[in-house]
């Protein structure tokens, strides 16, 4: 995969903020500067500013959701769930998506995955995943 294809994907801005960072000399891959953005390269073996790459495999994390947040992106709602999540990830592709919602005034697990084909299956009535909710109530 052409590097400034990778970087965008992992969500190291646009495809033209990745070759800016390519340019610079802040890419390399196996060790070795690489200043073309064309050139093509497995995500594992690139680093950016001498790291490695974020979950270049794919995220799946199971995050907290505490009381006030909400699980869609709709941000005039409040504060949101990917509000936890590393700033890059938010410009993956595929973006990292909730496996289901908590209610505002929830608190509870949480999965959260780019893989949307785990996530169909998961919360997709066809395939009859059980869950469990435990409510304390006053």
């Amino acid at each position: 995969m052409r590097l400034d294809r990778i970087l965008a994907n992992l969500g190291h801005g646009s495809r033209p903020e990745a070759t800016r960072l390519i340019r610079s000399g802040r890419v390399a891959v196996a060790g070795e500067t690489v200043r073309d953005p064309a050139r093509h390269a497995e995500p594992a073996a690139v680093t950016l500013d001498g790291e490695p790459l974020d979950h270049v495999a794919g995220v799946l994390v199971a995050v907290h959701k505490p009381v006030g947040h909400v699980c869609s992106r709709a941000e005039e709602e409040g504060p949101t769930v990917y509000d936890l999540l590393p700033p890059t990830w938010a410009g993956r592709s595929p973006r990292p998506e909730a496996v289901g919602r908590l209610d505002r005034d929830t608190s509870g697990l949480l999965l959260v995955t780019d893989d949307h084909a785990l996530l169909h299956r998961l919360t997709s009535p066809r395939h009859h995943v059980p869950k469990t909710y435990l409510a304390t109530l006053a």
